[in-house]
C-alpha cells in the first residue's frame, strides 16, 4: 500500500503530503519528518499505522516533495524568496495543515526535528492534538 502523493498551498508555497487508510474516522495520525528526510521516510511505518487509523505524512517546507526556499537569518531583511526556518514556522505549517486538510483531532508522530515541530503544533492545536510520539 503507498500513499497518494497530493499537494497542498500553504503561504502560497506547494507542500507534499500523502495519505494511506480512510478518511472518514473520528481521529487521525500525522508522521512528520526529521532533518534531511522526507514523507518516504515513513514508508514502512504508514502503511502499518493505516490498518489504525488514517496516517497522513507531510514534507516540511524545505524537505521532500514540498517547496525549498532559500533560507534567510533571523536578522537578514524579509523577502519574498527567502525563508526563517524554525520550529514556529514548521509547527505552524503543521498546524495550520491539520486545521485545513486533516480537519479532525490528530496523535502527532515526529521524527528528529519532527519531534519538536510536533510539540511546537501540539501547542497551536490545544485540545484537537490526542497526543504526541516523540
Amino acid at each position: 500500500m503507498s500513499p497518494s502523493n497530493q499537494c497542498w498551498t500553504w503561504n502560497e508555497r506547494p507542500i507534499g503530503w500523502g495519505l494511506i487508510g480512510n478518511a472518514d474516522t473520528e481521529e487521525a495520525v500525522l508522521l512528520i519528518n526529521g532533518f534531511g528526510a522526507n514523507t518516504n521516510h515513513w514508508r514502512f511505518n504508514q502503511p502499518v499505522l493505516a490498518e489504525l487509523l488514517p496516517t497522513y505524512a507531510i514534507d516540511l517546507l524545505g524537505f521532500g516533495r514540498s517547496d525549498q526556499p532559500r533560507a534567510r537569518l533571523k536578522d537578514e531583511p524579509d523577502s519574498a524568496d527567502a525563508v526563517h526556518y524554525g520550529f514556529d514556522l514548521w509547527g505552524q505549517q503543521v498546524a495550520d495543515f491539520c486545521n485545513a486538510v486533516v480537519q479532525r483531532p490528530v496523535l502527532l508522530v515526529g521524527n528528529s526535528i519532527g519531534g519538536v515541530v510536533a510539540l511546537r503544533a501540539a501547542q497551536l492545536l490545544g485540545d484537537r492534538c490526542r497526543g504526541v510520539v516523540l
